[in-house]
């Protein structure tokens, strides 16, 4: 959400979408853009940025990001109803479509709540996930950002969240011990 690369922000993102879904290459259409600024110095919201970084991963990692996530994230939390729509090119779309049951979705709340430990096992850098949930950026809005999270200091200290297209919503609230999700769109 810092890329620099020029981007419709948050209030135009669905146009972006559009834009990149009538790509013939959606990797390449968000590579391709202008850079419109320092990268790292503004905050503005841009899913194909997103589908970068899930191409970056899938050529690190020499499988999908649905595949990478399915070995190391689902499998071990029990997850077993997973649909992440891909690209023409094979690359799950970064910026979202993640389709989880609730009790799944609350599952990477919890993940994210005990500091990465999932099932007795460290499946996530629990540093990488305390530095994911801190302010990152201002937005400028109401929530701030993190490192794919929105964070806020609300009334019941810090919170975060994933909030999807819709109304798709895991909230954590780490003081309460609290875990929301929501679905709907």
């Amino acid at each position: 959400m810092v890329s620099g690369f020029e981007c419709m922000g948050f209030a135009q993102d669905e146009g972006a979408l559009n834009a990149i879904r009538n790509s013939s290459d959606w990797l390449k259409y968000a590579l391709d853009r202008p850079m419109e600024r320092e990268p790292g110095t503004q905050f503005v919201y841009e899913s194909p940025g997103m589908q970068m970084i899930s191409g970056v991963m899938q050529q690190a990692t020499g499988i999908s990001l649905l595949e990478y996530a399915r070995q190391n994230l689902f499998e071990p939390l029990g997850i077993k109803e997973v649909i992440w729509p891909a690209d023409p090119q094979g690359y799950n779309r970064g910026w979202g479509d993640l389709h989880l049951l609730p009790r799944d979705a609350a599952k990477l709340g919890y993940l994210w709540q005990n500091r990465g430990l999932g099932e007795g096992r460290q499946l996530v850098p629990g540093d990488w996930v305390e530095n994911s949930v801190k302010l990152q950026i201002k937005t400028g809005g109401e929530d701030d950002y993190g490192l794919g999270w929105w964070v806020k200091d609300g009334d019941m200290g810090p919170e975060y969240a994933a909030i999807g297209r819709g109304g798709q919503r895991i909230h954590v609230l780490p003081s309460h011990s609290l875990i929301i999700v929501t679905t709907g769109g």
